[in-house]
């Protein structure tokens, strides 16, 4: 059964499906990847779902348009999932792989690093090695803070309170 994480909530698959689009609600089982993960862990951001899928994770950028970003139009989204492979590879090559496409025949989506001709591309998204979870930012500023948000404590440093 996949789960998603909420803040400190686990929700099973099966109650969240239903809020999803059906895209991100196929990338959430994991018969959809072909390394076959047990499990997959779905981490959302204002501008990204990103799925822990076994060994490796994938981030698919929300088709939204902000002031700071515009992701609204496949083809931007492509471009941009392209570009952070570009960027990130220079200090993390073993660590950014690719941008592989999430293509649709019939009713069902499929993740596919060579699609084939009748596949429709429907998405893109940066596949990338999982990082174990103590080299992730928020497991150091836990570690260092003992909380998520360190700025709290900095303020409270500031005006004496401990």
């Amino acid at each position: 059964m996949s789960t998603q994480d909420v803040g400190n909530f686990l929700i099973k698959y099966s109650e969240m499906n239903r809020n999803l689009p059906p895209l991100i609600a196929a990338m959430v089982r994991p018969e959809f990847y072909p390394n076959g993960p047990h499990e997959v862990t779905l981490r959302q951001t204002h501008i990204s779902y990103v799925f822990l899928a076994g060994g490796f994770a994938y981030k698919v950028k929300k088709a939204i348009h902000f002031p700071f970003v515009d992701y609204s139009t496949l083809e931007k989204r492509h471009h941009f999932c392209a570009e952070e492979v570009r960027l990130n590879r220079r200090l993390a090559p073993r660590t950014y792989l690719d941008t592989v496409r999430i293509c649709q025949t019939k009713n069902a989506f499929s993740l596919e690093e060579h699609p084939l001709a009748a596949n429709r591309i429907m998405e893109y998204a940066v596949k990338m090695i999982r990082l174990p979870e103590q080299r992730l930012l928020s497991s150091f500023i836990r570690q260092e803070y003992g909380s998520n948000e360190p700025r709290h404590r900095h303020r409270e440093q500031a005006r004496g309170v401990s």
